[in-house]
């Protein structure tokens, strides 16, 4: 067959390895011979020539000098680049406008906040399809482009520029990252297409969602979108057929993925070959490992599994030309036992009732029973670490008095003291010395009013017997009286009220006088 061969190969950036390790943000890519050809001729350009604060030692050196060479980014009127700077949302979007190509279509402005007038609306416009926004309750939209960019977005430009079909991650993701509540609801599914596609895998189990975006990582990110984006296409321009030998055997003999019981090795990356793994306290089955090569079907896998706990896991990978060869090792320890230190408690209850206002912190109360309480109450608790720290309550044994709660936390060192102060309220004597009534003859006097202390009671005309006074106190069984009856006509009856507390006293006078 002499058709030429017309081969689409898809650039992947092999220097993007080393920023998984440094910021957590990327997979780790394999290198094709073209791209690691480009990268060496490459070496001979130095970032000196370009940026005074960088040197060519920078991770992401390379993939700066060939963005400014293709005129994507540009430098500080000093002649600095400032790596570690923050990127904005506008800024990133117009790294991508430049890096892409974009062009906004249609005049309608999109975000509330970028109008026409805007030195960023023309990039913002151009980029948007490929950066997230925020819409409002009232369906307006915006871009907030002084923001820094942040990882989320990044996921959502690579996943879009790359084209690939969204996934939903239907809760998976919350499996995969800890931090799953951090990362923005309506951009998870991308989230889980980008570690699908092992694009962002995150570090140490989190995702790191709202993560600011450098501008070397913003510079980093745009060449991988760009080499993955591109095609370049290669001509056999001086043979009708490809003689394949064994030198031609792929010598790949790296790991896509490396697993415990089915999970990713947290900070797993190919060109890494030994892994310290710590399982839970108190751990007794042996993990499996699972493996995947990267050059699935040509590479092969032997995987022994540890066979007891402490114990050591290998998995060897032999490339397609059955000499090279790369050995993982993973080593598997269990966290010893921490014993907890928790000594609070979780309430503290008088006579069955939980005091109100009780703090785990506040260790000591003052709770006044009511006037003439004899008996003394009686004291429980409830620890906050049920099960493992315990108790000792010495109740008070008289009144007043004090109730003692020891909690001893399961290290058996911490220990706490809750004391519970009992005191009883005095007996607070009353001074009501008022009367409820008097009486003349046994009728109520009209017109009495307590507060009112003395009457003027006039008699019918040729009235000889001297009337007889009668009263009831208010505080009935407490406060007492003594009436002094009138003695002649006209004369005075006299009622003497003495309140409970001995002291107080109210003198009522009732006045006869006999008409004409």
């Amino acid at each position: 067959m002499k058709k030429r061969l017309k081969v689409l190969l898809s650039a992947v950036v092999a220097f993007m390895l080393v920023i998984s390790s440094i910021s957590g943000v990327f997979a780790s890519p394999s290198k094709d011979k073209g791209q690691e050809q480009k990268q060496k001729n490459q070496l001979v350009k130095s970032i000196k020539n370009y940026f005074k604060d960088m040197d060519d030692n920078h991770w992401a050196s390379e993939a700066i000098i060939e963005l400014v060479e293709r005129g994507i980014i540009n430098g500080y009127p000093d002649k600095t680049f400032k790596p570690n700077e923050k990127v904005t949302r506008s800024e990133f979007a117009k790294m991508m406008t430049k890096a892409l190509d974009l062009k906004s279509s249609g005049n309608t402005q999109t975000f509330v906040d970028v109008p026409p007038t805007s030195w960023d609306y023309q990039v913002v416009e151009a980029a948007k399809n490929y950066l997230t926004g925020y819409k409002t309750s009232d369906g307006k939209m915006y871009f907030y482009g002084t923001r820094p960019a942040v990882r989320e977005d990044m996921a959502v430009a690579l996943v879009k520029a790359l084209k690939l079909t969204v996934e939903k991650e239907n809760g998976q993701l919350k499996k995969i990252f800890k931090d799953y509540n951090e990362i923005s609801p309506n951009l998870r599914d991308y989230i889980y297409t980008a570690y699908k596609h092992e694009l962002m895998i995150g570090s140490d189990g989190k995702f790191f969602p709202q993560k600011n975006l450098t501008r070397a990582e913003a510079a980093m990110l745009i060449l991988r979108t760009l080499y993955k984006a591109e095609k370049v296409v290669v001509d056999d321009e001086d043979e009708d057929k490809v003689v394949v030998d064994d030198e031609d055997k792929s010598t790949d003999a790296t790991l896509k993925n490396l697993a415990v019981n089915g999970t990713t090795i947290s900070g797993f990356a190919p060109n890494v070959f030994v892994y310290n793994v710590v399982l839970p306290t108190g751990t007794r089955k042996v993990p499996t490992v699972t493996a995947v090569a990267n050059n699935t079907g040509k590479a092969t896998l032997k995987i022994t599994q540890a066979s007891r706990l402490p114990g050591t896991a290998t998995v060897v990978v032999t490339a397609e030309d059955g000499k090279t060869k790369n050995t993982y090792t993973i080593h598997f320890t269990v966290a010893p036992a921490v014993k907890s230190n928790d000594a609070t408690l979780k309430s503290i209850s008088i006579d069955g009732v939980e005091i109100v206002g009780f703090n785990a912190g506040t260790l000591a109360y003052n709770i006044v029973l009511p006037a003439g309480t004899t008996k003394v109450p009686a004291v429980t608790a409830v620890v906050n670490d049920t099960g493992k720290a315990t108790l000792k309550i010495t109740q008070a044994a008289r009144l007043p008095g004090t109730a003692v709660i020891e909690v001893t936390a399961e290290d058996g060192k911490t220990k706490k003291t809750y004391t519970v102060h009992f005191t009883v309220a005095p007996v607070v004597k009353s001074n009501d010395a008022t009367l409820k009534s008097i009486s003349i003859d046994g009728v109520d006097l009209t017109g009495f009013d307590a507060e009112t202390l003395t009457y003027n009671v006039v008699l019918p005309a040729g009235t000889t017997q001297i009337p007889e006074v009668t009263a009831a106190v208010n505080d009935e069984g407490k406060a007492v009286m003594t009436i002094t009856q009138a003695t002649t006509l006209p004369g005075t009856a006299k009622i003497v009220v003495t309140a409970e507390d001995g002291e107080t006293k109210l003198t009522y006078s009732i006045n006869f006088i006999v008409g004409a």
